[in-house]
């Protein structure tokens, strides 16, 4: 009987083992440059952005409902860079759909340099926003995209001060292996008052591309 029972238990061991489920690690699914709206809780992820006026890079880590970011960004028509550090606040969420809150406070130096844009003034401050963004999640892979956008730059160098209030609306697609393509567009209003007190207000506009790496 113990003999019959070796046996049995010598020719099972192979089978389970073929049976058990692979302990190799699955990379995310889900995109992460700018959706979702709020990045679900212990997920994190990391983009760079590609486009015109500003190159950047940039952090998310999800706390649901709230999510915090880092990002930094260069301005190479004006010769401006900003970092910020923003949270995101799930404000609505139905079915496939996220609204988020953003609220985020940042750094700028600008150059002045006057070689593309002749209206251009330096400037050494502080930047908050406000803004919203909005995701759909079409399909598997593919998100879509709103953005409304208010950051307000505060000279504390000297008396100017920039606003650039903005619509946006893109996509962004999961190629697979966490990794996730973003385009989006933004229009608006470029309103400034320079120290010396010289007012404009004009077009607004950017065009981002991003590759995002969602790390969990």
């Amino acid at each position: 009987m113990l003999s019959f029972l070796t046996a049995a238990l010598l020719v099972a061991e192979p089978t389970l083992a073929m049976e058990s489920p692979s302990s190799e690690p699955q990379a995310p699914v889900g995109q992460a440059s700018l959706a979702p709206a709020v990045l679900p809780q212990g997920s994190l992820a990391l983009f760079t952005l590609v486009g015109a006026p500003e190159l950047g890079a940039g952090y998310r880590q999800g706390f649901r409902p709230l999510e915090l970011d880092a990002t930094a960004t260069v301005n190479y028509l004006q010769l401006s860079f900003t970092a910020e550090l923003a949270t995101r606040l799930q404000a609505y969420a139905s079915g496939n759909f996220q609204l988020g809150a953003v609220l985020g406070l940042g750094f700028v130096a600008n150059s002045g340099s006057t070689y593309y844009d002749p209206q251009n003034f330096a400037l050494v401050g502080l930047r908050p926003r406000l803004g919203l963004v909005a995701s759909h999640q079409a399909m598997e892979r593919l998100a879509l995209l709103a953005t409304a956008d208010l950051p307000l730059a505060i000279g504390l160098s000297s008396a100017g001060v920039q606003a650039l209030p903005t619509l946006g609306a893109g996509a962004e697609v999961s190629v697979g292996g966490g990794v996730s393509l973003l385009a989006l567009g933004q229009l608006g209003i470029d309103a400034s008052r320079s120290p010396a007190g010289v007012s404009t207000v004009r077009l607004g506009w950017a065009v981002r591309f991003g590759v995002g790496f969602r790390l969990f």
